[in-house]
């Protein structure tokens, strides 16, 4: 599966506004301190917990690129398995395992309610950041009626956001995931 964006620059770009909108708007924690709930984990140099969800919607498959930072998931992951987990190895064996079950718990798609089991391909490291690509084939028809969870970090950081990106018959809207259902829903023509 293909980043979804073609230039470094313009992700960086993107990155970047979506993080300042979210900071502008109000949805960020606020103050640097512990993770709530867990007061060993001290928070890094950012007080905000935003990534991004790009998802294509084509006739026959569905692609999803997720972005969030390196070390809050490596944080949760560190957490959820018990174990040193390091991403700048990238998609070591050990790693790829771990994310398959990891997102395979986090993110759930549903159309006309059927459950599509996306399938984690791969990882692509870009600065302080990460992007995770999921992909599934033969869904079938077009489908009418969308339901889209993506609940990944939120267990550690119940402030993470997410500006998704629905790309679909040529039409592409966003709209802000927050939680606590960390959930969206829309209809197709």
């Amino acid at each position: 599966m293909r980043n979804p964006f073609t230039s470094k620059w313009l992700n960086r770009i993107l990155f970047r506004n979506a993080l300042i909108l979210c900071l502008l708007l109000g949805f960020s924690s606020g103050a640097l301190g512990s993770v709530a709930g867990c007061p060993g984990i001290p928070l890094k140099a950012h007080p905000f917990h935003v990534g991004l969800a790009e998802l294509y919607l084509y006739d026959n498959r569905v692609e999803l690129a997720i972005r969030v930072f390196t070390d809050d998931l490596e944080m949760m992951m560190n957490k959820r398995f018990r174990k040193d987990v390091d991403l700048t190895l990238g998609d070591s064996l050990v790693n790829f395992e771990l994310l398959q079950i990891l997102l395979r718990e986090e993110v759930g798609l549903q159309s006309d309610s059927n459950a599509i089991g996306l399938i984690y391909v791969g990882c692509e490291r870009e600065d302080d950041s990460i992007w995770l690509y999921l992909e599934q084939d033969g869904i079938g028809a077009k489908q009418l009626n969308w339901r889209f969870k993506l609940t990944l970090l939120s267990r550690l950081f119940p402030e993470q956001r997410y500006v998704v990106s629905v790309n679909q018959n040529g039409r592409k809207t966003s709209q802000l995931l927050t939680g606590p259902d960390f959930l969206i829903q829309w209809t197709t023509d």
